[in-house]
């Protein structure tokens, strides 16, 4: 891209993020406000970040959560508390109001990654710039970034989206040796912050090794080099990883064969490759296990809970909840109905344009992931944008229609989701989690009838708000996505299933 074009890009961007900012404040405050307190999930990130920002260092071993062992911190990734930290001692104010701001603008980043990542692919400028305004009003992008939690992916997916741009910039320049090195920092960095990544790579590792062993090999071998070495490195080198033993991983497995069949131009690889991945997965070294047992239970059950839930594998029964579950016909119609037929119309032009590149694969890549796991919904708003910006460019008067629309759907999803429930579609019963007065009287007994010390054995769900609000030590807790955690709650569960004096 010439630097007039450059120039260009950045002034009309900065209204764009300014506009985007202030629409999403305005969503999260008046249509769809987020709740009283963070998420349970997320517990851990603001505790974490707040140390940070105090001056004060993680420690070491956690003992305010899976008491009495406590939980090595090493073991979860911590990185996205860094950088959120490292920001707030530079900008000061209340916390607070600091985490509130950058969960909400960090995200807006993907506005001109998508852009950027577009204008590598051959689309033109103007359809480029309404995509980053309809990525901006886009409502499934909206309901992460509402500043309430910090988020893994409030990190994560600024820099997926990044790393998308740099290889797709490299698979069509590949002359530019310091594209290759930046994606393989920005694949580092994603790995650091968040364990989904580490599937992302996998996909990402396999499309490349496939089109490296075809006909029509990859002309630059510096992005498929560092890719490579930048996934096995972080499999050895980032603590969780290492715990998670995730140079075991398809992933890992992948990064391996792509990086042969780089260097030694053999093109037998793919195939062997992918049996090395299943080998790997059916051996259960324990980075993926948790993961392949739900994808499995919902392949045989057909995406239903099975009536006996000891049908299930422990570990499809434990992640095999709200959050890992898939998309109700609701939800998808509430998200992805209008997008989706909007998308329609630009999907032949996108075919043509896309052909060789990353823009069509991560849309295959994000849908089969919403489709497993509701809360992956944030990767398929990134892939679904070029086709709503082709759409929206076909006609003129379109590239102000579609975005009004879109805005449009996300300030009505309030009344949009009452009528879709009038017409018969229904959410899943989510009355086992607690509300906001509930967990008022919850945190209030605990005060007035607990000391600091005194420990508190719950279910997950609550385990982070209480380690976060009351404070004190939880016998289980919402982090448990390792193989440790996973088997000390599951340890809980059977106790607590058995009779009171067998428990006492």
């Amino acid at each position: 891209m010439s630097s007039r074009r450059k120039l260009i890009l950045l002034i009309w961007f900065l209204p764009i993020m300014m506009g985007a900012f202030f629409f999403r404040t305005y969503f999260a405050e008046r249509i769809m406000p987020p709740p009283a307190r963070m998420q349970g999930e997320t517990t851990q990130a603001y505790r974490y970040t707040k140390m940070l920002a105090e001056g004060n260092p993680i420690p070491e071993v956690d003992r305010m959560v899976m008491y009495p062992s406590g939980m090595i911190t090493s073991q979860n990734s911590i990185f996205e508390e860094y950088i959120a930290a490292f920001l707030y001692r530079i900008v000061g104010g209340d916390f607070d109001s600091f985490m509130v701001f950058f969960s909400r603008f960090f995200p807006l980043l993907i506005l001109p990654g998508i852009a950027l990542w577009m204008l590598s692919a051959g689309y033109r400028f103007r359809v480029v710039l309404i995509a980053a305004i309809i990525a901006a009003v886009l409502l499934p992008g909206l309901l992460r970034t509402r500043g309430e939690s910090l988020y893994r992916e409030t990190i994560a997916i600024p820099l997926i989206v990044f790393l998308l741009w740099m290889t797709e910039e490299s698979l069509r320049n590949h002359k530019k040796i310091i594209f290759h090195i930046i994606a393989g920092i920005l694949l580092f960095c994603s790995l650091a912050c968040w364990k989904v990544t580490q599937y992302f790579s996998a996909l990402l590792l396999i499309f490349l090794l496939w089109k490296n062993t075809g006909k029509k090999r990859i002309t630059g071998r510096g992005i498929l080099i560092f890719l490579s070495i930048s996934q096995i490195s972080a499999s050895l080198l980032i603590p969780h990883m290492r715990y998670d033993q995730a140079v075991f991983s398809p992933a890992t497995v992948f990064a391996v064969f792509l990086l042969i069949s780089t260097l030694f131009h053999k093109r037998f690889l793919f195939p062997i490759s992918l049996l090395c991945a299943i080998a790997v997965v059916i051996l259960d070294p324990g980075s993926t296990g948790h993961v392949s047992a739900v994808i499995l239970a919902k392949i045989r059950f057909l995406f239903s809970h099975p009536a006996n839930p000891l049908l299930l594998s422990p570990d499809a029964r434990l992640f095999w909840i709200e959050g890992y579950t898939s998309p109700s016909f609701l939800m998808i119609v509430l998200l992805f109905g209008i997008p989706g037929i909007i998308a329609l119309f630009g999907m032949k032009k996108t075919v043509n344009t896309s052909r060789d590149g990353l823009i069509l694969p991560f849309l295959i890549i994000s849908t089969a992931g919403f489709i497993f796991f509701e809360r992956l919904h944030v990767l398929l708003v990134i892939a679904i944008v070029p086709l709503l910006a082709v759409t929206a460019g076909k006609w003129k008067k379109a590239g102000i229609l579609v975005p009004i629309l879109l805005a449009s759907h996300s300030l009505m999803v309030k009344q949009i989701s009452i009528t879709l429930q009038d017409i018969g579609l229904h959410e899943r019963n989510a009355a086992s989690l607690l509300t906001d007065r509930e967990l008022d009287g919850l945190f209030n007994w605990f005060k007035e009838n607990t000391e600091s010390d005194d420990v508190v054995l719950c279910y997950w769900h609550i385990s982070g708000l209480i380690s976060a609000y009351i404070p004190r030590p939880v016998v289980t807790h919402t982090f448990f996505e390792n193989v440790q955690n996973r088997r000390t709650i599951q340890e809980f569960a059977r106790m607590m299933f058995l009779p009171e004096d067998s428990l006492a």
